[in-house]
C-alpha cells in the first residue's frame, strides 16, 4: 500500500473514529479496540487520551500494540489510568532484534518491558522469525530468552514472515529454516503461552468444534486465533479496521497488491471451499490431514500473494501439526471427517465473531479490481 501511495489517511479524525469503532463492535462477543501501525505511539499523546479515555468508558478496557521504544513514565502512566493491554512487538536481545531496530532502540524496548511489568501490566511479545533470530545458534539464544520471561510477560506469538517486499527478502529465512524453527519452539517447555502452538493443539484436540458450554465472554479455552478460521479475504471476520478517516477496512494483511477493499456486507467461503477441492500442485489442500485444523491458513501469505492459495508456510504448520499430533496422541479418522463437514458446512468460526455490517453502506460481493499506479 505503501508503495502504491495508498496508505493511511493523514490525521485521525475522532468525530468520525469513535462512530466507526462503536459500529465496528457491534455484535462482538468481547468488545474493545487497539490502536496499531506504524508505530501508534507516534500519534499524539492528547489524541491517544481521548481514544482510551472513550475506550475506558464504553468498554472498561484499551489494547495498543508498539515496538515499545517510545515508552516513557508518562505512557506508563496513561497505560495504567486506561487500563491498556500493551502489546510490544520485539524479535528478541539484540543482535535477534536487527530486523527491527538498532542496539539502542533493542534495549530501549527491553527496558520498556520491565517498567511495564513493574507498573503491574503484563505485556504479550510479538515475535518474527528472521535471519537474524531463527538460525542455528541464534534459535538457541531466542528459546533461551523465551524461557528468562517466564513469570515477567502473559504470551508470546511467534509469526512466520511475510515476505511481501524487497526488504523482508533481505531478511527472510527458507522453508526448512522456518520448519526446523517451529519444530524447536513448539517444543519449548515454559508457563508463558507459546502462539501458535497452544492453538495449533487445541485444534488437534479438537477443542473448537465441540459445542460451548458458556457465553462467558471470559471463558477463551476454545477460541483459537483468526489465522485458523478460514477467513474470508474481502470481509476478515475478526478485523474490523477503522482508519483514521472512520472508514472500515479488513486485515491489511491481504492488500497484497496495494489496494484496500471496501468491506464486504456478508462473508463468504469461496476460498476455503477452493482449496479443500483443488490439488495441491495447484495450490491447494486437497486430501490433507489437517485441512480441518489449517484450512489454508492466512489469506495474507498466501503463494504469490494470492489468496486464492494456500499458505506460502504450509509445509511448516503441516509438519508442526504432525510434530504435536505425536506428542498429544492420534486424532480418529472420523473425528477428522466431522470437523471437515463442520468447516464446509461454515459451522466452525471459532474465535471470532464475525461480519455483523450488514446494516451498513457497505459494498456487495461483487469483486472491482483497481489500477494501482506504483510509486518509486
Amino acid at each position: 500500500m505503501r508503495l502504491a501511495g495508498n496508505l493511511g489517511a493523514g490525521r485521525i479524525q475522532l468525530d468520525k473514529v469513535i462512530p466507526a469503532i462503536k459500529k465496528a463492535n457491534e455484535g462482538a462477543k468481547d468488545p474493545m479496540f487497539a490502536i496499531f501501525g506504524g508505530e501508534p505511539l507516534q500519534i499524539p499523546r492528547l489524541v491517544l487520551e481521548r481514544l482510551w479515555g472513550f475506550g475506558l468508558e464504553t468498554y472498561k478496557k484499551n489494547g495498543i500494540q508498539t515496538n515499545g521504544e517510545l515508552i516513557d513514565d508518562d505512557f506508563i502512566r496513561l497505560f495504567v489510568k486506561y487500563r491498556v493491554q500493551v502489546g510490544i512487538s520485539i524479535d528478541g536481545p539484540w543482535p535477534l532484534n536487527a530486523a527491527r531496530s538498532n542496539k539502542d532502540g533493542t534495549e530501549k524496548t527491553l527496558k520498556a518491558i520491565e517498567k511495564v511489568r513493574a507498573a503491574g501490566i503484563w505485556p504479550a511479545l510479538h515475535v518474527i522469525l528472521s535471519k537474524y533470530n531463527a538460525r542455528g545458534e541464534r534459535l538457541a539464544e531466542l528459546i533461551k530468552w523465551i524461557k528468562s520471561l517466564e513469570g515477567v510477560i502473559t504470551e508470546v506469538r511467534f509469526h512466520l514472515l511475510e515476505v511481501d517486499t524487497y526488504k523482508a527478502h533481505e531478511v527472510s529465512i527458507t522453508s526448512e529454516e522456518n520448519q526446523a524453527a517451529y519444530l524447536a519452539l513448539s517444543k519449548v517447555e515454559t508457563q508463558t503461552v507459546l502462539q501458535p502452538f497452544k492453538d495449533m493443539t487445541k485444534l488437534l484436540q479438537g477443542l473448537p468444534f465441540e459445542k460451548k458450554v458458556t457465553d462467558d465472554p471470559k471463558d477463551t479455552s476454545k477460541d483459537v486465533g483468526c489465522t485458523w478460521n478460514g477467513c474470508d479475504p474481502y470481509t476478515t471476520p475478526a478485523v474490523q479496521g477503522v482508519d483514521g478517516d472512520g472508514t472500515l477496512s479488513n486485515c491489511g494483511r491481504t492488500n497484497k497488491d496495494g489496494v484496500a477493499y471496501r468491506k464486504s456486507s456478508h462473508g463468504g467461503s469461496e476460498r476455503v471451499l477452493t482449496l479443500y477441492n483443488t490439488v495441491y500442485e495447484a495450490g491447494g489442500c486437497k486430501g490433507c490431514r489437517y485441512f480441518f485444523a489449517c484450512k489454508g491458513h492466512c489469506p495474507g501469505e498466501a503463494i504469490g500473494g494470492d489468496w486464492r492459495n494456500r499458505s506460502t508456510h504450509c509445509r511448516t504448520y503441516f509438519n508442526t501439526f504432525q510434530s504435536i499430533e505425536d506428542r498429544v496422541g492420534t486424532i480418529h479418522p472420523d473425528k477428522i471427517k466431522e470437523y471437515e463437514r463442520q468447516v464446509l458446512d461454515g459451522v466452525s468460526a471459532p474465535g471470532s465473531h464475525g461480519d455483523s455490517h450488514g446494516d451498513t453502506d457497505h459494498s456487495d460481493r461483487t469483486f472491482i479490481r483497481v489500477p494501482v499506479v506504483v510509486k518509486k
